[in-house]
C-alpha cells in the first residue's frame, strides 16, 4: 500500500527521528486514552491509573523509587490539544534542527532537554510541591531554543504571509508555554525553561563545531554493513582537501544567504539535499 510505503520512507528519511518522536508521542496518547475507556466501560474503579506510574512525580522523595519516570513523562500528554500544541512545535521546528543540525542528533536533544526539564521541576519541588510533570514541552523547548540559536535569522512564513526570523518565533514560543499563566503550574512551566536553557547552550556549542552530545549522537548513527566493498583509491592531498571543503562551505553559504532572503520554501530540491548533506558537517 502507498501508505505503508509512505510511512517507511518517512521512518528512514531526512526527518526519520522527528517521525518517530512525533509517532510516539501520539501512540502512547493513544495507548492511555484506550485503555482509560476500557476502564470506564468495564464500570471498574482503580485507586490509581496506570499512567500515573510515568508521569514524574512532584514529590522529590517519590523520584527515586520512579526513576524511570524523569523520561516517561515526556511522552504524555493531559489531552489532545496539550498533544496537538506540543506536536506542532515540534514538526515546526525539528524540521529546522534536521537541516542544520542533523536528523541523529534530534533524539538526544529531545531527550536531554526532557531530562534537563525534569532536573528543573525536580529541584523546585523541594520548595513547591506540586501534583506530577507530563507533557513533552521542556523537550520540544530545547528543539525550539537550539534550532533558533544555529540559524537565528533565518525566516518563515507566518501563515504563508508575514515573514518573521525564527529566533523570534521561538522567543514566543517560549514564554507563551512557560512564563504565561505561571502561577497556575509553576513547575511545569519552569521545567519548559530548563529544556529551552538546554537547547541554547547545545545550539551555541554546535555553532563553534562541537558536539556535547556526541557519544549519544553516534548511537544513533544508522549501522553500516559489514560486508562492504573495498576501493582503492588515490589518497588526496591537502590541497584537494582544503580545496574541496572551501567550495562545500561557498555553497552552503549561498543557500544560506537565499534562505535568508528567501526562506526555506524558495531552496529547490537540490539545494534542500545538499543542505542536510553538509550543512550539519561543516
Amino acid at each position: 500500500m502507498s501508505v505503508a510505503r509512505d510511512l517507511r520512507t518517512a521512518l528512514s528519511g531526512s526527518y526519520a527521528w522527528l517521525t518517530r518522536l512525533i509517532i510516539a508521542n501520539i501512540a502512547v496518547f493513544l495507548a492511555i486514552n484506550v485503555i482509560l475507556n476500557l476502564i470506564v466501560l468495564s464500570s471498574r474503579h482503580m485507586s490509581f491509573f496506570p499512567a500515573d506510574w510515568l508521569i514524574l512525580p512532584g514529590k522529590p522523595e517519590l523520584v527515586p523509587v520512579q526513576i524511570w519516570t524523569i523520561f516517561t513523562y515526556m511522552f504524555l500528554h493531559a489531552n489532545f490539544w496539550h498533544l496537538v500544541v506540543n506536536m506542532l512545535w515540534l514538526y515546526s521546528f525539528g524540521r529546522i534542527f534536521s537541516d542544520y543540525v542533523g536528523n541523529q542528533k534530534l533524539l538526544w536533544v529531545y531527550l536531554v532537554g526532557g531530562l534537563a526539564g525534569a532536573v528543573v521541576f525536580i529541584l523546585l519541588s523541594f520548595v513547591l510541591p506540586s501534583g506530577g510533570l507530563l507533557g513533552a514541552s521542556a523537550a520540544t523547548m530545547a528543539v525550539v531554543a537550539c534550532a533558533a540559536t544555529v540559524v537565528p535569522d533565518m525566516e518563515i512564513a507566518i501563515f504563508g504571509v508575514w515573514r518573521v526570523k525564527i529566533k523570534y518565533v521561538a522567543l514566543v514560543a517560549i514564554l507563551l508555554t512557560s512564563l504565561m499563566d505561571l502561577a497556575a503550574n509553576t513547575g511545569g512551566k519552569i521545567s519548559h525553561l530548563g529544556g529551552a536553557a538546554f537547547g541554547f547552550l547545545y545550539g551555541l556549542q554546535h555553532r563553534k563545531g562541537k558536539d556535547i552530545l556526541k557519544f549519544l549522537t553516534n548511537l544513533s548513527r544508522p549501522k553500516k554493513p559489514r560486508h562492504l566493498k573495498v576501493e582503492h583509491r588515490r589518497p588526496v592531498s591537502d590541497e584537494q582537501y582544503n580545496a574541496s571543503k572551501l567550495s562545500i562551505q561557498k555553497r552552503v553559504d549561498e543557500i544560506l544567504d537565499k534562505i535568508s532572503r528567501s526562506g526555506y520554501d524558495s531552496l529547490s530540491r537540490d539545494e534542500r539535499e545538499f543542505l542536510q548533506k553538509y550543512g550539519g558537517k561543516l
